[in-house]
């Protein structure tokens, strides 16, 4: 199993709202558990010199894990009871710069997807903002105008932006970059007008996949096929989504979707990712050695 870094960044472009404020109450909030019906969630984050950096622990609700094996051709699962106060948890490692607001979250199958981490983080901005604009309208007097609630209210209006980093290059050349090209589909949207009269316009909307399966002779020839997909992209109208199955030049196979494509950052194996996490406590995660390697690639990576 494999473990995607993603580059994301955080946006505050409201000059009422003070930044630092925001990741101070991040920080603050590490304590929280975040309790949903299968599984808990527990975002943590410190002050890390030139870095915010932070832990995503996922916490399931089971007391029983299931193993298997293979033997003679035959499998065996294996049931175990976890015991006391032991709970199965996936984890993700993030960190961003403090002059930029950018940075990488690790992602492995099974844990928390990048969309968890922004909607926790923009619950809790939220909550300060709110507070911040509560106070100020508190501070007007016992019986304050309209005009000045709302003039405060605006004030608040636009929240922080979290977003993951999109490549901002062409179709063409995102897909020039890879050694094969196995094959892409196109989603288009399209009219059926079939119905009858009064019939609400939602109705007649149809979807369609067009699939594209390259010849496994062909999959190399990456300049020719870039260009007519590239081709195919440009021309066709209503296309709602659209990627490509291809294989990079370490024959790792990516999805590029052509629309906000994410920008591909370095990938690890989940064994040698989570050899360095035993013995991790709230304490001592952010000496740990996989927040160096995001770190470095921050710094000094291709995609920096």
């Amino acid at each position: 199993m494999k473990v995607k870094c993603l580059g994301f960044s955080i946006t505050n472009e409201n000059e009422n709202i003070n930044t630092a404020d925001v990741f101070a109450k991040f920080i603050t909030s590490s304590e929280r558990v975040h309790h949903g019906t299968d599984q808990s969630r527990q975002i943590l984050m410190k002050d890390d010199g030139d870095f915010y950096s932070g832990l995503v622990l996922t916490y399931r609700n089971q007391k029983k894990n299931c193993k298997s094996k293979i033997e003679n051709g035959k499998f065996q699962l294996k049931v175990e009871d976890l015991t006391g106060d032991e709970k199965l948890v996936s984890f993700n490692f993030f960190s961003l710069k403090k002059s930029n607001l950018k940075g990488l979250f690790m992602y492995h199958h099974g844990s928390c997807p990048i969309s968890g981490l922004f909607n926790n983080l923009q619950t809790m901005s939220n909550e300060h903002i709110r507070e911040k604009n509560k106070l100020e309208i508190e501070q007007l007097g016992t019986k304050p105008k309209q005009k000045h609630i709302k003039a405060v209210n605006k004030k608040y209006n636009k929240r922080l932006e979290f977003n993951i980093l999109v490549t901002k290059k062409d179709v063409q050349s995102i897909l020039s970059e890879f050694k094969k090209i196995n094959s892409a589909v196109f989603k288009l949207n399209y009219m059926d007008f079939k119905g009858g009269p009064m019939t609400a316009v939602e109705s007649f909307a149809k979807t369609t996949d067009i699939v594209f399966n390259i010849e496994p002779a062909e999959r190399s020839k990456v300049g020719i096929l870039s260009q007519r997909l590239a081709d195919v992209y440009k021309n066709v109208t209503q296309i709602a989504k659209a990627k490509v199955i291809a294989v990079d030049h370490s024959n790792q196979e990516r999805i590029v979707n052509f629309m906000n494509c994410p920008t591909f950052f370095d990938e690890y194996d989940y064994d040698f990712i989570a050899g360095h996490v035993d013995g991790l406590t709230n304490d001592n995660y952010t000496t740990n050695a996989v927040l160096d390697i995001i770190k470095e690639q921050i710094l000094n990576g291709k995609n920096k």
